[in-house]
């Protein structure tokens, strides 16, 4: 009986040659030999840990999981990783590409790597799962390791901010009021309003609102429309307010809004001194009428744009342009709707807008138009430009 010699050391597969003498009573001596093979059961064991990391807003992160190797070996150790969802989402909160991962003869330690995708979304923590398969030249000890992401972004905020408009002549408006959050969430914002008065009163000067504000998750703005009665009657600005209460899913850092009503006031278009044309220049050239209708301009299309000028021109909410129009008349009675692409005040001056209109194409035969302003249902007085012959 040969003794075989265990021990914890990982190493190639051994042989034994044992030799067999068989003496027999003749004396003459015979001699076989048998080939015995160790297995080595001491495979060494692959384990992976479990990882923690924070979210972070942009740059990239990556969560390094560690695979460890029980012992060294000789030979090549490969295993098959790959990442999959938990509440964290592939392709949404993590990238993580199936590989094998080799050791080197002698290592006993390796990374797999998952990108981690960064927002400033407020959210829970989330979690993947990172697993180990098909091992060669060794086994699995742990196979499966938790990813933690750490959000790490603010719980949201909301405010509401002030709003001043005008009235119009006759009719309504809506006064829109902004409801902003901090930062998008990932569950949604709700919070109760309701208005109050001030100097003007619900039922005369606006219409009373209440309700809930809902902002959708990753919604970061919502509006409040409070309906706004016009007239006529002279008398000062009058004010309202919009009041925020029990939010949820965010904190309320203004609560408050002032709502003011301007009194409306005719718009009057600015005529040129001395005369009765309107003050009008080419918005680019900065050349006063007549003007040419078949030039580009800085690539904005072939029709000149002009600059009118205008008194009364009440607020404007940034990029609303629908609350002034401009039309024109031409000589032989057609009527002309002229685009406004800005309106804007003129710095230094009081009360003074600048408006930029475009002439269309089917003004080319035209050789005056009489130029009117509406606003918010109010008419300006009338003055004319002139075009130049083609």
């Amino acid at each position: 009986m040969v003794p075989i010699i265990n021990d914890s050391d990982t190493e190639l597969q051994e042989s034994l040659l044992i030799i067999i003498s068989d003496f027999p009573a003749t004396g003459a001596a015979s001699l076989s030999a048998a080939v015995l093979k160790i297995i080595d059961n001491d495979l060494p064991k692959i384990s992976i840990n479990d990882l923690d990391i924070l979210e972070g807003d942009s740059g990239g992160a990556t969560a390094s999981f560690i695979l460890t190797l029980s012992a060294p070996t000789s030979q090549p150790v490969t295993v098959f990783v790959t990442a999959q969802s938990g509440t964290a989402l592939v392709n949404d909160d993590f990238h993580g590409f199936p590989t094998n991962i080799t050791f080197p003869p002698g290592s006993t330690s390796q990374t797999f790597g998952v990108s981690v995708v960064q927002d400033r979304v407020f959210e829970d923590d989330e979690t993947f799962t990172v697993s180990l398969s098909n091992p060669t030249n060794a086994t699995i000890e742990r196979s499966q390791a938790l990813g933690t992401i750490r959000n790490d972004d603010p719980f949201p905020s909301i405010a509401i901010g002030n709003l001043t408009l005008s009235e119009p002549p006759t009719g309504t408006i809506q006064f829109n009021f902004s409801v902003t959050a901090s930062n998008p969430s990932s569950k949604p914002i709700t919070v109760q309003f309701a208005t109050a008065d001030g100097t003007a009163h619900a039922g005369s000067d606006y219409v009373q609102a209440a309700g809930t504000l809902t902002l959708s998750p990753l919604t970061t703005s919502e509006t409040i429309s409070v309906t706004i009665n016009g007239d006529l009657i002279e008398e000062t600005s009058k004010t309202f307010f919009v009041n925020l209460s029990n939010p949820t899913g965010a904190t309320l850092v203004n609560s408050q809004a002032l709502g003011t009503i301007l009194n409306y006031r005719f718009p009057v278009l600015v005529l040129e001194e001395g005369s009765q044309r309107a003050a009008a220049i080419d918005s680019v050239l900065w050349l006063r009428d007549p003007f040419p209708l078949t030039q580009s301009i800085l690539g904005l299309g072939q029709r000149t744009r002009i600059s009118l000028f205008a008194l009364n021109i009440p607020p404007v909410p940034a990029a609303d342009l629908s609350r002034v129009t401009v039309n024109a008349e031409d000589e032989l009675g057609n009527t002309y709707s002229l685009p406004v692409e800005f309106i804007g005040l003129v710095t230094g001056v009081d009360n003074l807008s600048q408006i930029i209109v475009r002439l269309p194409d089917s003004v080319g035969n035209a050789h005056e138009l009489r130029i009117k302003l509406i606003v918010l249902g109010g008419a300006s007085n009338t003055a004319p430009i002139r075009i130049a012959a083609p």
